[in-house]
């Protein structure tokens, strides 16, 4: 219980009882993309405000003039659209891992790594889900429904069948 933690109840990111930070849906849905490119890369930057990012600021490292760029990207997003514009493509995941991160939250994500493996032929999609570290009794049950209910919704919102769940425990345990 994160409530009971010391190590997070002292932590300055906090903001308030039952607060885990950025986890999961933040992860997933708004995870802080940045670039830095040179500001006399015109065509750079120009690709990367095509593609969403905006200018934050402008600064100067070792003589050189930069731009530091912004934009929150949806990760679940970009799968639903890859399945639906090239599903054959190998990349169809998103994460949870969030390096930079890791000290502004309660718990680093445990379900942290999910990728769609779409059949065109047969129109069917599975789904693939590592856990990082697995409460077997506590966290199995809710993770299997939670793995399952996404498959079906993808499927659903994609036209694929579900076909696979298969999920994968780097460490599991019993508390």
């Amino acid at each position: 219980n994160a409530n009971e933690n010391a190590q997070w109840l002292a932590n300055p990111y906090r903001e308030g009882t039952d607060d885990l930070g950025d986890v999961y849906g933040v992860q997933w849905r708004k995870w802080p993309g940045y670039k830095v490119l040179e500001a006399a890369q015109h065509e750079r930057v120009a690709d990367a405000t095509a593609r969403g990012y905006r200018i934050v600021t402008q600064f100067e490292e070792e003589g050189v003039k930069k731009v530091l760029l912004y934009k929150a990207i949806d990760q679940l997003r970009q799968c639903l659209d890859t399945i639906m514009s090239n599903p054959s493509d190998r990349r169809i995941l998103f994460h949870g891992w969030n390096p930079a991160l890791l000290d502004q939250i309660a718990l680093p994500a445990c379900h942290l790594l999910y990728q769609f493996l779409p059949n065109v032929t047969r129109r069917e999609i599975s789904l693939c889900l590592y856990i990082r570290s697995n409460d077997v009794g506590l966290g199995t049950p809710f993770n299997l429904a939670e793995g399952a209910a996404l498959l079906s919704l993808v499927g659903r919102l994609t036209g694929y069948t579900p076909r696979w769940f298969t999920y994968f425990i780097g460490d599991a345990h019993i508390y």
